[in-house]
């Protein structure tokens, strides 16, 4: 495809739903910035440029994203699709440092991929983010109702 629809940003792109998606949004006509912790994945077709970034490295997601706005001059969809799934253990034998590199990733990733997007959209006066976590989904009870309305709230690339 040529691009011809805008530019799509999807984290988490080597893999699973965030290459599904990657593979869908090329169809569609987007052109393509795709992260993966190893900067590989398969688009299938059209040209794409995949970056490795540690979407928990602030300096790094920063410098990817000003290198976006370099080539392509706007991001028009951030899809934040990388996250970790941790080991399903009983309390006392989880490993914390696990657990918290989980946290990171899908916590703080989605964050700072969309902190540092967001003021593109927000000048451009459109944009769509979306924050997806397949793992997490698996789970009973679902994220908190509060914590949809923040991302609601926060993710919404509308003009003050």
């Amino acid at each position: 495809m040529t691009g011809t629809h805008g530019v799509a940003v999807i984290t988490g792109a080597s893999r699973g739903i965030g290459a599904h998606l990657a593979r869908a949004f090329d169809h569609a006509g987007y052109r393509l910035e795709l992260l993966s912790r190893h900067g590989s994945a398969d688009t299938a077709s059209g040209p794409a440029s995949v970056s490795a970034v540690d979407v928990t490295d602030a300096d790094a997601v920063r410098m990817f994203v000003s290198g976006v706005l370099d080539r392509h001059g706007r991001i028009d969809v951030l899809v934040n699709s990388a996250g970790l799934i941790d080991e399903e253990v009983d309390l006392a034998a989880s490993d914390p440092d696990q657990w918290w590199r989980v946290q990171e990733v899908n916590v703080l990733g989605p964050y700072l991929m969309t902190r540092f997007v967001l003021p593109a959209m927000l000048q451009a006066g459109t944009g769509r983010v979306v924050n997806l976590n397949s793992g997490a989904g698996t789970r009973a009870g679902g994220p908190a109702p509060g914590q949809v309305r923040w991302l609601r709230r926060t993710t919404s690339a509308r003009r003050p």
